[in-house]
Order: structure tokens, then sequence, then C-alpha cells
């Protein structure tokens, strides 16, 4: 991990120490898998399988999901829980955590919710929060999503439908597109409507409450949670159209370009860049900062 901006020691190791905790455990986990080290490797092939993007919680408790299952980590290694689904999960996409330490994840077509108090009681800990179940049809490809504990909001961004904000409750409270015109002017998709949808996960800043997500065109949103209206939109075609953003909770927006090496820092109250550095080389075309909340950053 290299970080980018100073931080106090003890925290920045303890961030540092379960980041790494956490890659450690999916290797080891995967490696298990596919080889047998007392009896050598499998003589019958079998597909390859990985554990999802962990998300780590201030209980020093490491969630990840492989397949059908819920695995609860130790920062030790050791499994903790096992928690069957009916669904596959995404391995692409982080859990999300929200209020009342209940947990957010992508699993096919739907959004599932997992109750931490309930795994501790033995009892069933998941359910669907949106999917044909709760009759919420059209999730075909769920991009992402993020949650606002603040605003009691859970934000899913839906390939070429939109962004959408549901409350706890599952009650779609809004929805809206890349592009808008409520008074004649045009907002968003500058290069035209006509193919122009959201590609990115939802980013939500701890600070100021907005959502953060980016078009197919390079453009970069900042939408209100409460009243969806777009605060401002900045073009970062210029610099490519494919990069990952990531909240600083500290007044920064960074969004990082992969095949650059290229990580752009934007102001969260205009949009407009403030600085931008080489760093890298990055190893995978989906690199992002990890943010904690004094707004340091690691790669």
């Amino acid at each position: 991990m290299i970080p980018l901006i100073s931080a106090d020691s003890s925290q920045h190791w303890i961030t540092g120490k379960f980041l790494f905790e956490s890659v450690l455990i999916r290797m080891f986990y995967v490696v298990n898998l596919r080889y047998n080290f007392f009896l050598g490797p499998p003589r019958i092939p079998i597909p390859e399988t990985r554990l999802s993007y962990p998300l780590i919680t201030d209980e020093e408790k490491i969630y990840t999901c492989l397949e059908k299952t819920i695995l609860v980590f130790n920062n030790n290694g050791s499994i903790v829980n096992r928690i069957p689904l009916n669904h596959t999960c995404n391995p692409g996409m982080t859990p999300v955590l929200g209020a009342s330490r209940k947990i957010y994840m992508i699993a096919e077509n739907r959004v599932l919710k997992i109750n931490t108090m309930k795994i501790r009681a033995n009892e069933s800990a998941w359910e669907v929060f949106l999917g044909p179940e709760t009759g919420v049809l059209g999730l075909n490809k769920i991009i992402g999503l993020a949650v606002s504990i603040s605003s009691s909001y859970v934000i899913v961004t839906i390939e070429r439908r939109g962004l959408f904000g549901y409350r706890y409750d599952g009650r779609l409270k809004w929805s809206i597109g890349p592009a808008v015109n409520p008074t004649g002017y045009r907002q968003g998709c500058r290069r035209g409507f006509v193919g122009c949808f959201f590609i990115s996960v939802p980013v939500i800043d701890l600070c100021d409450a907005n959502i953060y997500v980016a078009n197919n065109q390079g453009e970069v949103y900042s939408v209100s949670i409460r009243t969806r209206r777009f605060k401002w939109i900045q073009d970062l075609s210029w610099l490519d159209r494919n990069f990952t953003i990531t909240a600083g909770n500290n007044g920064l927006l960074y969004a990082t370009v992969p095949e650059r090496s290229i990580i752009v820092a934007l102001d969260v109250l205009t949009g407009s860049v403030k600085w931008q550095k080489v760093i890298g080389p990055l190893s995978t075309q989906d690199s992002a900062p990890v943010a904690d909340n004094r707004g340091n950053l690691s790669y």
C-alpha cells in the first residue's frame, strides 16, 4: 500500500493492517479451494471461484461472499460464521454497511440485506431488499449501490436505467437519468442524449451527503441525496472516459485513471479540478484508493 497523503501513524497502520489481512484471507481461501497442500493439485479441473471484495467493519470483522455463502472472518483469518444464500453474489462488488449494522450486497439481479445482529443469534439473517420478490423488476444488471446512513437512503445504479433512491423500508423515493432538462437547459450528456447512461458505482461523501456518479461520456455528477438535483457536472473526458471515483471525506473527490496511473482531485462544492498527480503503476483496471474518515488515501 502506498500512502498518498500523510496520516496519523496508528490510524493508518490499523487501516493498512485490516486491508492487508483481508487480501491475505482472500488469497489463502481461493488457493485452498484449488490446491490441496497434502495431496497436490486436484486431478479433476474445477471452475475458478473467488471471494468478493471485503467489507471491514469497526468490530474487526471482515465480511465477504463466495458464490452462495457469506463468510465472516476475524482479523486473524479464522472464519466466525458461514451464512448460506439462495442467490449467487457478485464477487466484483463490495458489501456496504448501513444503519443498525445491516449490510447490503448485490446477488444476481437482487439487493440483499443482512442483519448482523441475527447472525449472532443464529437466526435467518438475510432477506431480499430489492428484487422480483419485493415487486421490483428490471434489475437485470445492477452496477453498484451505496448507503447514506444520515439520510436513510439506499442508492442503486442500474445499467441503462439510471440512479434510484430507496428508503430503508424499500420504498422508491426518486429516480434520475444522466440527462435532465427541467428548465430548457441541458444538463449532462453534452455529447448527445442517445446512448448516454451512468456506468459507475454511486459514491457517497460522509461530509456533504452528496452522491457522485459518472456516465459513459466521461462526466462526473454531484447529486443531492434528498432532492436528486444536480449540483454540478464536471467533464473529465479530456483525461479519460474510464476512471473510478472515491470520496475523500475531506472536501475532495478523487478520480483515478488506472491505465494512465493518474489521480485527479475535484472540489466537492464546485467540481473544479484542484490538482492532479501521476502515481503507480496500478495493477488493475479498476484500481481505486481507499479513503479513511480523515481523508487519508492508500492504494
